[in-house]
């Protein structure tokens, strides 16, 4: 498995190949060539300044949230904080209820063959013996283009030799702490068709960005 750093030059998601095989779209930066009218009427409503705060708050707890998620599954629950205690007990009821192994965690994998890399939640075993992709979320719902985020994570994890049998989405509500929500995402072969058409277009888009980029990495 190929582990990448992470870089964010002009406001843009890339992973860069430690391996100097050049620089790569994150899965999330990728699905940002998805539409979203009605994220912009809400800015609207609210006001530029309103939505970059409620945004930056939401972006806060979802990276604490993704820490719970982590040191929940590596079983040091201890170092979770106070506040954060009933959505450690939301992610250890999932995990007790479905998953029997956990085989990682945050795994960051980039492939220059699929052209993009991507940050893993949870790889693990479910109960039912067949393996699984699981991206934890504080969002106010779950869609379809969260099947595309993980079907672009099950892509990467097969580019790296692992088995991967489901795709889940596990919504840890933020509004009402110790509760969640799972969806299994069983359309494989559509939201992958449908990711990398949003991978083609957004090198399309970003083609003439990312070669001055790539220079300026060499």
């Amino acid at each position: 498995m190929a582990r990448i750093t992470p870089t964010v030059p002009a406001s843009m998601k890339l992973y860069k190949s430690p391996a100097g095989r050049g620089i790569f779209p994150s899965v999330t930066e990728i699905l940002k060539v998805i539409e979203k009218p009605y994220y912009n009427r809400w800015r609207h409503r609210v006001g530029e300044k309103e939505a970059a705060r409620i945004m930056a708050d939401a972006a806060t707890f979802g990276s604490r949230l993704h820490k719970v998620a982590e040191l929940v599954a590596c079983k040091q629950e201890r170092s979770v904080e106070p506040d954060m205690q009933p959505y450690a007990a939301a992610v250890r009821e999932f995990l007790d209820l479905y998953i029997l192994d956990v085989l990682g965690t945050e795994l960051e994998i980039v492939s220059p063959k699929l052209g993009f890399g991507g940050t893993i939640d949870l790889y693990g075993q479910m109960l039912d013996g067949s393996y699984v992709v699981v991206d934890f979320k504080s969002t106010g719902q779950l869609t379809r283009e969260h099947g595309l985020q993980v079907s672009a994570y099950a892509l990467l994890l097969q580019d790296a030799g692992m088995r991967i049998n489901k795709r889940i989405v596990v919504r840890v509500k933020r509004d009402k702490p110790g509760t969640w929500y799972a969806r299994n995402y069983s359309n494989h072969a559509e939201d992958v068709r449908a990711f990398l058409a949003c991978k083609e277009l957004w090198y399309w888009q970003k083609k003439n960005q990312l070669g001055k980029l790539a220079k300026g990495a060499a």
